[in-house]
């Protein structure tokens, strides 16, 4: 059956995901894989600063948030990274 006949419009098509917590995921994820010392910092900041974008306040909350909702991390790789982002201006 097609679209219009089923009362369907193009632009009302969802596949049901959220694209900014999707981006938040990504960046949160890619910060604690490098506190865990599986990713490199280039990369991190890359996926930061790129088009998954998260900067600013949204930034902070995710630094403040690892170490209440992960035990496996190493603290100071999660400091580096946080004052990389401090002194690039994203947070």
């Amino acid at each position: 059956m097609p679209m219009a006949e089923a009362g369907i419009s193009e632009g009302s098509i969802s596949m049901g995901i959220n694209f900014e917590d999707f981006e938040r995921r990504r960046v949160k994820g890619a910060i604690y894989s490098f506190s865990r010392g599986k990713a490199d910092l280039k990369w991190v900041l890359g996926v930061i600063k790129g088009s998954w974008g998260i900067k600013g306040k949204e930034l902070e909350k995710i630094f403040q948030e690892i170490p209440t909702e992960y035990i496996n991390y190493d603290a100071n790789r999660l400091h580096q990274v946080e004052q990389k982002c401090k002194n690039e201006g994203l947070t």
